[in-house]
């Protein structure tokens, strides 16, 4: 049975007569500002209980830790028991400290061997709720969906990634903003803190996805880059043929260290861009090293 407290009592509620509840019948003592409560067990006896020898028929009321009974009522109300305790003026002791702290949106990113999956027609929408969430902290500038996840029918490693565009004296505050939302460092960076990429996992219904969201200073030509290879591969489905024959290629072995496969598809993600006008230059290699076997946190020496 659980027990009630009554934090505070209304300034123009009286205390000589009883008052009524969804859990029982309560009145309040004057002399010590305590209330007495029978708790609603004690109507379901009185509908359910026998008679056990005492009279039916009504008689004078009698006064039972301040509620009216009958004779009858009072019969049984000795047996059920009443619960009397002070009234609480602030929150209780247990109740301190066992509010846990709020979970942030974004879960801990865990690197994983790649594997190539069909495109997900979910992804758009899981990136639209990201880029609604980014918008909470930053409002200044809107995320925009990229990678092979923003292009429907291309099979890929099921990555969520977003191109943040900022001023490049807005990156420190933007980089804080997602922290704060739970997304984490990259490691081993890849990239510098003056274009930093941060990831994270985002779940949407029963999938937790992986995100990758890349704050790009405004005005890098690897803005355009990303744009453009996002839109060439959506308009071209020849084009979205080879580059998903590359990446099924690269994992024919089985499962590939996420390392070694964003080198060996490297060549030709540098080649297409410029190929399509979308570069001048190719990209920089992002990693020179392979990862460290014992601490995949690193890069290897």
């Amino acid at each position: 049975m659980t027990l009630i407290c009554e934090r505070s009592k209304p300034a123009d509620t009286a205390t000589d007569r009883p008052y009524f509840s969804p859990i029982g019948t309560w009145a309040i003592d004057p002399a010590d500002s305590s209330f007495t409560l029978t708790w609603r067990t004690l109507r379901a006896a009185l509908q359910d209980r026998p008679s056990q020898g005492v009279p039916e028929k009504p008689t004078t009321p009698d006064r039972s830790e301040g509620i009216q009974l009958t004779n009858r009522s009072a019969e049984v109300a000795a047996q059920v028991p009443t619960h009397r305790v002070a009234a609480c003026a602030g929150p209780h002791p247990s109740d301190v400290g066992t509010t846990a702290a709020p979970q942030p949106p974004i879960g801990r990113y865990q690197r994983v061997p790649v594997q190539v999956q069909e495109a997900n027609p979910d992804a758009p929408e899981v990136a639209r709720r990201l880029i609604a969430l980014i918008a909470t902290r930053w409002p200044a500038t809107s995320a925009q969906h990229v990678g092979s996840s923003a292009v429907p029918g291309l099979a890929g490693k099921g990555i969520i990634d977003l191109l943040l565009a900022a001023a490049p004296a807005h990156i420190p505050a933007i980089s804080q903003a997602l922290l704060e939302l739970g997304f984490q460092p990259q490691t081993p960076a890849a990239f510098p803190a003056t274009r930093p990429r941060l990831w994270g996992t985002f779940r949407h219904g029963a999938t937790e996805y992986l995100v990758h969201v890349h704050v790009v200073p405004a005005g890098s030509p690897e803005i355009a880059a990303m744009r453009g290879f996002r839109d060439a591969l959506r308009a071209d489905p020849v084009l979205r043929r080879r580059y998903a024959a590359l990446k099924r290629a690269i994992v024919a072995g089985g499962p590939a260290d996420p390392v070694a496969f964003t080198k060996a598809k490297h060549d030709w993600i540098a080649a297409t861009p410029t190929w399509l006008g979308l570069a001048s230059d190719p990209p920089r290699r992002l990693y020179q090293d392979d990862l460290d076997q014992d601490n995949p946190d690193r890069l290897a020496p």
